[in-house]
């Protein structure tokens, strides 16, 4: 409304908004915020910045602890899980799906292995190999030892990655 009311004044036509208005409106197009005349009461200031270190640490933490440990360790304010969860979107930290990956899978050598594996031909790697080389379902068994958490929160396009064990048999 405000850009089709500059363009008809600019052409000289008639508007329905006031002149002062119109100025007003050619010095500062978008609106300011309307905030209530009053500051943010939930999750600021060093609360937030643990909110977020403390998701940077533990990603698959549920609302609850959060909760608890701005308590002990922020300025003992206790939030409800709707103001964390709302400050969490204000914030763009979404609630995602998560990985587990292995401990070891960060290790220097591991990671040249892989790297080698995805971009060199056979038989050090599957690079230009066709696909249906590479499925082979001869004897599978699948075990569910313990529930994992699945979930997580992390920023938009950031990953939620785990460390977890690389064996089965220690969990």
């Amino acid at each position: 409304m405000r850009i089709d009311q500059i363009a008809r004044s600019n052409r000289g036509e008639a508007t329905t908004a006031c002149a002062r208005s119109i100025r007003r409106w050619r010095i500062r197009l978008h609106p300011y915020l309307l905030s209530g005349n009053r500051d943010r009461q939930t999750i600021v200031g060093r609360d937030q910045f643990l909110m977020c270190m403390f998701l940077l640490a533990w990603p698959e933490a549920e609302a609850d602890e959060i909760i608890a440990f701005l308590h002990n360790a922020g300025s003992g304010r206790i939030y409800s899980r709707s103001q964390v969860s709302r400050r969490m979107e204000e914030l763009k930290i979404s609630r995602k799906l998560g990985s587990t990956e292995a401990y070891q899978a960060s290790l220097p050598i591991n990671l040249l292995k892989r790297q080698i594996f995805w971009s060199r031909r056979p038989p050090f790697g599957i690079f230009g190999a066709e696909r249906r080389r590479l499925i082979d379902v001869d004897e599978c068994g699948i075990e569910v030892q313990r529930c994992n958490r699945r979930y997580g929160h992390g920023g938009i396009g950031i990953r939620i990655v785990k460390p977890g064990h690389y064996s089965k048999d220690v969990k």
